[in-house]
């Protein structure tokens, strides 16, 4: 399944992406009065399909199951834009303007980050670096194995480590690298730290690790996801459309 996803890598995944939007708005515009459109686009279809993805994502976050790469997750991705583009397609149709409004905001930014997510998924670049004092690093290894190359090296600077009372297990560590980024002639001091990543050029630096013996190296994530302005603008969605109704 991993290898079909890395076929819908961008520009495959715009591509895609627009043409089911486009598919579903076609659903809607021509059988839009049928009753299974109806009650896709109703409540309780939303709410079914949305429940059985949280669902799949916290069996995945409990036991570590990858079940985003699997097609029963798959269609439940799909099943769930189609209820909220419908629903979305469906109110905008609508004459009744009572909390329209609120109801397109907020199930806007639902989908959009449905969407952002689902279609932005094989865009996504995850990849880990062993940070080091003495060399300038500018590739990282993805989990497939394969070699990622960064528009920028880094470097380790400094490396600390904050233990509780015991003086033995660590509560935050905490690198701080030189980000030099050669085709502008720029060098960056940045610090990240565990669920406190730091931002360079669309790239996302987190802590993941470090040399446990002789602490030698730091163990980096970076992180690039294109599409995560989108998720950020679908969550401000939600937020305004919250904000309206509970005023």
């Amino acid at each position: 399944m991993s290898e079909f996803i890395d076929l819908l890598q961008f520009p495959v995944s715009v591509i895609l992406a627009v043409s089911y939007t486009l598919l579903v708005w076609l659903l809607h515009h021509k059988a839009g009065k049928t009753g299974l459109v109806r009650s896709l686009a109703g409540w309780k279809a939303g709410a079914i399909s949305m429940s059985v993805v949280a669902a799949m994502m916290a069996v995945e976050g409990t036991w570590g199951i990858d079940i985003h790469e699997t097609v029963p997750f798959f269609i439940a991705a799909l099943v769930l834009q189609l209820c909220l583009e419908l629903a979305i397609l469906e109110r905008l149709s609508g004459k009744a303007a009572t909390k329209k409004t609120t109801f397109i905001i907020t199930h806007l930014g639902m989908y959009l980050i449905v969407w952002a997510s689902f279609w932005g998924a094989p865009d996504v670049i995850k990849s880990q670096i062993p940070a080091g004092y003495n060399d300038e690093l500018d590739i990282a290894l993805r989990e497939d194995g394969n070699v990622v190359a960064l528009p920028f090296s880094i470097k380790l600077e400094n490396f600390e480590i904050d233990t509780y009372d015991d003086g033995m297990s660590p509560r935050q560590y905490t690198s701080s690298i030189i980000v030099r980024d050669k085709s502008k002639e720029e060098t960056r001091h940045l610090k990240t730290s565990v669920n406190h990543p730091c931002s360079y050029r669309g790239y996302r630096i987190y802590q993941s690790g470090y040399d446990t013996e002789m602490g030698r190296y730091s163990v980096l994530q970076v992180v690039r996801d294109r599409w995560l302005p989108i998720v950020y603008l679908g969550m401000l969605l939600i937020l305004i459309g919250s904000s309206i109704m509970l005023a």
